[in-house]
């Protein structure tokens, strides 16, 4: 029930079919899942920017997961895991997919996986679900970028006709 379709060059993070937002693919977290690695980074402010400066992570985290089948995903670099906290919604990047013996370490991508774990307040925690992957396009109305070729899928919503839907996606990051 995919339809498919050539994507714009510019990667895009909305869908809009037939005036309705359309979510991106979106499911679960992985089973068995569990922090893995160390939040250390060194920070350096840049003196007179008012506290703007340069972070360099010093080491990778991320999970590890007992669903070893995440080794096999498709473009494991467009992961993404979301959370909610707070009143907050932080989105990290998963880097890379590593296969272990009992499963998978997804390495999250830096500084944003350590910014997201360290800020004051509210801190990212046991992500709320996993987004942007083939393999979770499984709702009507869900659909999935595979940016590196180029391809949008969709699955369409009940008594959606794809071949009259108006569908956008919005590339511009700046209107005015």
């Amino acid at each position: 029930g995919r339809v498919k379709a050539p994507a714009p060059p510019a990667p895009f993070r909305q869908l809009y079919v037939n005036g309705v937002r359309a979510p991106r693919a979106r499911g679960a977290v992985p089973a068995g899942l569990a922090f893995w690695g160390e939040h250390k980074a060194e920070i350096r402010a840049e003196e007179g920017r008012g506290g703007v400066g340069t972070i360099r992570v010093l080491a990778e985290a991320g999970y590890t997961s007992t669903d070893a089948s995440l080794a096999h995903w498709r473009n494991p670099d467009r992961l993404e895991f979301g959370y909610f906290n707070s009143g907050t919604h932080r989105i990290c990047r998963v880097e890379r997919i590593v296969p272990e013996a009992n499963g998978v370490r997804l390495v999250t991508a830096q500084p944003g996986f350590f910014l997201a774990c360290r800020k004051g307040g509210t801190q990212a925690g046991m992500p709320d679900y996993l987004e942007n992957a083939i393999e979770l396009l499984d709702e009507p109305g869900e659909w999935y970028l595979d940016q590196p070729a180029g391809t949008l899928y969709y699955l369409p919503r009940p008594g959606e006709d794809m071949a009259t839907a108006e569908v956008i996606a919005p590339v511009l990051t700046t209107l005015v």
